[in-house]
Parts: C-alpha cells; structure tokens; sequence
C-alpha cells in the first residue's frame, strides 16, 4: 500500500467520536506516520476521513466487519480503492470476538485484529484495522493509567502500523518474522512472545502522545533501522533513556529434570536510576506444538534472582519485584519437569519498568520494555 487513504469509522453514538477522529487526523501528520513511511515505503502524506457508520447491536464477525466497512465507507462516498486502510472503533463495552472466523487456524479474540480488505473484491491494497470498545482486564494491554479511549486509539495505533507493513495475515507477506523452512514453527521467541510483527516488537509497553494532548496516544513501532544501530529499536524515539536487559542466547536447551540458569544484564542508553525487573510467562509448548494452557507442573520454580534490592520513591515498594540498573546482572532459573518429552517449550519475558512517585506511569512514557529466552527440551 503505497499511497494511503485512512477511512476513519464510528459507531453511531459512540461518545468518543470526536477524539477518535481527531486522533486518525493527528496520527496522519504526526512523526509517527512519516516515520514509518520513510522506512517502510508507504506515503508521507495521506488523507484522513471520517465515517460515522449505523449502530452495532452484537460484536460483528470477521466477514460482517468488512461488510459494515466496505458499505459505511461507500456510503460516506469513501469505497475501496485499492489504498484505503478502514479503521474501525467497536463501541464502548463491546469485545472483539473474531475466534477464528478467517479460516486461518488463529485465535483472534483480541483487543484488536488487522487484515486484508474487502469480501469479494479485486482491490490488492485495501485493508482494515478494528479495535475492541473494551481492553480485557487482567491482560498486559490492560493499564490502569489509561482512559478507555486511551487504549482504544493505542491499540489502533498497533493494528494501522501492521494493516500498513503487513496487511494480510494468512499469508504475511509483509513485515514479519517468518520462520525459515525446515525450522520449528517456534524458532522465534520474540515472535511466541506476543507475535512477530512490527507493532508487536514494540509491544503495548511503548507509548507515544501525538501533538493534541493526551487523548492522542499511539504506540511506538519497531524500526529496523533504529534496532541496527543499537538502543532504543521504537519509533518515533522517546524524549527518556531507554533501558532493558538482554540475554545472549535465544534458546537454552534443558533435559527432563534438569535447572537451568540464564544470565540476565541491564543496559541502558544514558545514566538513569534503578528500574524493576519481572518475570512472567510468554509462551508454553507441547512436543513442537503451541499448548493453549501450560501442563500442570511441566516447569517449575519459575524465578527472576537478582542482587539488587529495588524500591520506588518515597521507600515504598510498588510492586514486589527485583531490581536492576545498567550494568547489573540477575539470574533467571528454570527448572525442568523429569516427565518433559522431546518438543516441549517455554518462552519467558524479563519486563523491565521504572518506578515513578505515586507508583503510576505517566502516559508521556513507556511502560515496560521486554525480553524474550525460551528453554526447550531438545
């Protein structure tokens, strides 16, 4: 998609209208948008149009949103084209609920969902993004700091980047990491860990606010470019140090019954203080396979060991988690069931955060930053 028309389309009613659309208009002539048109080869410059579309009574399938798009859009006289990306806001408390309507094997009860576009039409460029008029509590792109319509554009950000540089999901022909033939379908822990497209790299934990205020926020994207250079791998570059941990092997390999300890080091990209480093599970795997759920007791004693002790401004603790500074070292240990086969799998992220004074992250920064190791059993 070279040259971009972005069809911006509402609900009828929904009380957000206004900043949703003032928030595609920013997004279009924001940093953001040339940034990542420089580098992945779509248009600087490009329209914006809003479409208020009929009321939706149920969470639409995957078939009847590009139904709702293609007829809103033509009827606001905005139709397919072959360079139209159609962005579609679900009301307010209304989930996503696609399942696996699109025949392509995935799950896609997300918060948001991105695609080809539209049924039954000859246009190669065109595609859409829709995001969730709910975030699902409990999950990381769930943050407490965030107003509703917050997440909402945030998300959004996430699937135009990827409805940009990677429309089609079966098959990703775009910007994806793809797996080379022969490889395990899990040969990538950054892809197991979340997914392996641009906005995923970059994760929910990166955040930008567009010139409008602070109802305009979108995610960060991953750059190539950036990533080569070495620091900070999200676009547009964020006004704080960025700061992680990395880890120097990918995979470990573990017999049944084995422990495993994987060095963990912090780095940074200028001076800053301490920063909290947690662990938490990614992905699990059963002989090769993605499992759904993790096999009760096929890993154990799962824990992120460091030297440091960390505690937020003010001496009170934010969360329970370790510590760790540029430089610094930790230990990841893992433990290995003696009943685990051939296949099995488990892919970790060790998520970094700063603490701020009142334990809340300003929407001005990013959240966490992630690092993906994965132990199998060869």
């Amino acid at each position: 998609m070279k040259t971009v028309t972005l069809v911006t389309v509402v609900t009828g009613g929904d009380p957000a209208a206004t900043e949703l659309f003032g928030f595609s208009d920013a997004l279009v002539g924001s940093s953001w948008w040339s940034q990542l048109a420089s580098e992945y080869g779509f248009a600087a410059t490009s329209q914006s149009y809003h479409v208020t579309g009929p009321a939706l009574a149920s969470s639409p399938s995957f078939t009847q949103i590009q139904d709702y798009l293609q007829q809103s859009g033509t009827s606001a006289g905005h139709p397919p084209n072959g360079q139209t990306l159609y962005v579609l806001y679900l009301p307010p408390g209304m989930q996503l609920t696609l399942g696996d309507a699109d025949g392509d094997g995935n799950d896609s009860d997300e918060n948001g969902y991105h695609d080809a576009c539209c049924s039954g039409l000859s246009y190669p460029g065109d595609a859409f993004a829709v995001a969730s008029g709910v975030i699902q509590d409990g999950a990381l792109e769930s943050i407490s700091s965030e107003s509703l319509t917050q997440q909402r554009t945030r998300t959004a950000s996430h699937e135009i980047a990827e409805a940009l540089t990677d429309p089609a999901t079966d098959p990703e022909t775009g910007y994806v990491i793809s797996v080379p033939a022969g490889e395990h379908t899990w040969a990538s822990v950054f892809a197991l860990a979340g997914g392996g497209e641009l906005a995923d790299l970059c994760r929910i934990g990166n955040r930008v606010v567009l010139p409008g205020g602070e109802s305009y926020l979108a995610q960060r994207i991953w750059s190539n470019t950036a990533a080569a250079a070495g620091g900070d791998p999200c676009i547009p570059a964020s006004s704080d140090p960025y700061y992680s941990t990395s880890i120097p092997q990918a995979w470990y390999p573990a017999a049944p019954g084995a422990t495993v300890s994987i060095p963990v080091q912090g780095w940074s990209t200028a001076p800053m203080g301490d920063w909290t480093i947690e662990r938490n599970v990614q992905a699990y795997g059963c002989a090769g396979t993605p499992c759904a759920a993790p096999v009760d007791g096929e890993w154990s004693n799962l824990s992120l060991v460091s030297s440091l002790a960390m505690e937020s401004p003010g001496g009170v603790a934010c969360t329970p988690a370790a510590g760790m500074r540029s430089g610094a070292t930790a230990t990841l240990q893992v433990d290995v069931s003696a009943t685990a086969v051939s296949g099995d799998y488990i892919v970790l992220g060790v998520l970094s955060a700063r603490q701020f004074a009142g334990c809340d992250t300003p929407v001005t920064s990013d959240l966490y930053h992630l690092w993906p190791v994965g132990v199998y059993v060869p």
